[in-house]
């Protein structure tokens, strides 16, 4: 069996590129202490918490595999895993956290409670859950959720995912829009599959987009429709975002808003849209 690793008072472990299992990870003495890894691949099968007041974690490019239950429990100051998977068990973050490169969601359960996750540059699910009370997600990169029986449990938060989103979940049960806000801010647009009529329930609750580019760009649908719980709102100050739902159905649960200093759009060859509330134009640019 693996053991637990203990860093504790004026304590230094440099594993750098070392392949590391281990059943636990503690460093939480109010003494200096530190951690230093730099290409080192860890797996671990229980609680990680690096809170010490003084702890140092330095994770350079290595990859942390949470493969058992556990709680992660980092440092305010010092809160960053470069890759983070979740393979199986039930994770659950007890701080907030931040992710360089890519957060991956393989099996098991990542509970993020109501804390926030920052500045994932890639988010793939491709065979487990993630859920949600509060605590804003910022995802720069890519969200993919690439098995059918992966889903997120959506809270309050607002999440803004600047890359594209593909969702083929077919998790009805597993799947809940929350009652928060979904932001695509893609600086360059891109292809948007979104689950369509794979889910019994609407996808997000709020849907924004709202292009980051100086010029204008364009979210293309692809093989499903939208479906959102309340409103939708395209809007720009900048380059211009359009929406382009190509032949796929959009629902949309309250108000349609298309605002904005410079152009902004809905666009369509065909498919129904159905709109429970209004339809709001508040700009000369709108369309």
């Amino acid at each position: 069996d693996s053991a637990a690793i203990v860093v504790g008072a004026n304590g230094t472990l440099t594993a750098n590129a070392s392949t590391v299992i281990i059943n636990a990870y503690t460093q939480t003495s109010a003494t200096a202490s530190t951690l230093t890894i730099t290409t080192g691949a860890w797996t671990v099968s229980g609680n990680w918490n690096s809170s010490g007041t003084l702890a140092v974690f330095t994770q350079g490019t290595g990859i942390h595999t949470f493969d058992a239950t556990a709680t992660i429990t980092l440092l305010s100051t010092d809160n960053t895993f470069d890759d983070l998977t979740i393979s199986a068990g039930t994770v659950t973050l007890a701080t907030a956290l931040v992710v360089t490169n890519a957060l991956t969601i393989s099996g098991g359960t990542f509970a993020k409670s109501t804390f926030a996750i920052t500045s994932a540059g890639s988010l793939a699910m491709s065979g487990g859950d993630l859920t949600s009370t509060s605590g804003d997600v910022a995802i720069t990169g890519a969200v993919n959720v690439s098995s059918a029986s992966s889903a997120i449990d959506f809270g309050t938060e607002t999440w803004t995912v600047s890359g594209t989103w593909t969702n083929a979940s077919t998790d009805a049960a597993g799947w809940e829009r929350g009652a928060g806000v979904m932001t695509f801010d893609s600086a360059t647009g891109g292809t948007m599959t979104f689950a369509g009529a794979n889910l019994a329930e609407a996808e997000f609750f709020e849907l924004r987009f709202n292009s980051s580019g100086a010029t204008s760009q364009t979210f293309t649908m692809a093989t499903r429709g939208l479906n959102i719980a309340s409103l939708l709102d395209i809007r720009d100050t900048a380059g211009g975002t359009i929406l382009d739902k190509v032949t796929f159905t959009l629902d949309v649960g309250q108000d349609l808003i298309i605002a904005g200093s410079v152009a902004a759009g809905l666009v369509s060859t065909s498919g129904t849209v159905t709109i429970t509330g209004g339809v709001e134009m508040s700009s000369a640019t709108a369309y």
